[in-house]
């Protein structure tokens, strides 16, 4: 499968262009993580009542928005030039995949979710309320298509973790799984400042621990759809945006589902590496 991305070669390029080329990854994450660090301190300085000064929703809400495509298309410019920034962006426009991996991404996560509300309660747990409990079945896929929109729209991080980094990790290493496990390093850490913001009390009760692995066993997965379904960016997206739709609606935020869901989501990246294996996550005929 080709990548659309250009491994960097030092030297070729003009000062900064240059520097960013030679270390494409580090200033993806020097601008990500500078941007949502800055947000979240900034944020929770004046929840605190440190600083009097608010930063507008609006302005943090764009910003979050928009930095991960921002930091990718900043590398890509500096490695491949327009060409390879049109070229990263026409990933959007890969829709022709097997009718299969539609149904695998509108469908995983509500499985993985209805799934860990069972067996919470089938092991003596408190029975889950569910968002969508008393809405008529009809309701239930525009809600759900309505949220799947707004995260289309809003969420550009995979342009930056599965679009420029697994990429360029996977040729840099020649293997799918190391890529994805060292996609999953900061795509963890960039969440780290969730912690200490008191609106987050669920990320902070699940714990740092079963967040980073959700994460890491979410990036081998995540790996295994782009690399199966021509590098596209668009399916990923829509992988990513349905998990967060249907965590709107099958999801009370309790702790314990949510482990179960976890282990659930730990076992099926295990099979993916097993069934497809580690080094392409692919079967031949998709690379």
């Amino acid at each position: 499968m080709t990548t659309g991305i250009a491994i960097p070669q030092a030297g070729k390029t003009a000062v900064p262009a240059g520097w960013i080329a030679r270390h494409p990854l580090l200033t993806m994450y020097l601008i990500m993580f500078g941007v949502e660090f800055t947000n979240a301190t900034l944020y929770i300085l004046y929840a605190r009542g440190v600083i009097s000064f608010k930063t507008p929703d609006s302005m943090m809400f764009i910003m979050s928005i928009l930095h991960p495509a921002v930091a990718a298309a900043v590398v890509t410019v500096a490695i491949s030039g327009r060409k390879g920034l049109r070229e990263l962006f026409s990933r959007f426009l890969i829709w022709r995949v097997s009718g299969w991996w539609y149904l695998f991404i509108f469908a995983f996560y509500a499985i993985d979710m209805l799934a860990g509300n069972s067996l919470n309660a089938a092991f003596g747990g408190a029975k889950s309320v569910l968002p969508v409990a008393g809405d008529p079945l009809w309701a239930i896929p525009i809600k759900f298509g309505l949220f799947l929109l707004f995260g289309l729209v809003t969420n550009t991080e995979e342009i930056a973790w599965r679009g420029v980094a697994l990429p360029l990790l996977k040729s840099r290493y020649n293997n799918a799984l190391i890529a994805a496990l060292l996609v999953a390093i900061p795509e963890a850490l960039l969440h780290a400042p969730d912690y200490f913001v008191s609106e987050m009390n669920f990320r902070k009760s699940v714990g740092a621990l079963m967040f980073t692995i959700f994460t890491v066993a979410l990036s081998v997965i995540f790996a295994w759809v782009f690399l199966n379904t021509k590098g596209s960016l668009l399916i990923v997206t829509l992988f990513h945006a349905s998990g967060n739709a249907w965590s709107n609606l099958l999801t009370d935020n309790s702790i314990q589902p949510f482990y179960y869901s976890i282990a659930i989501i730990v076992i099926f990246a295990i099979a993916v590496v097993l069934i497809y294996g580690p080094k392409n996550l692919s079967r031949p005929a998709n690379e």
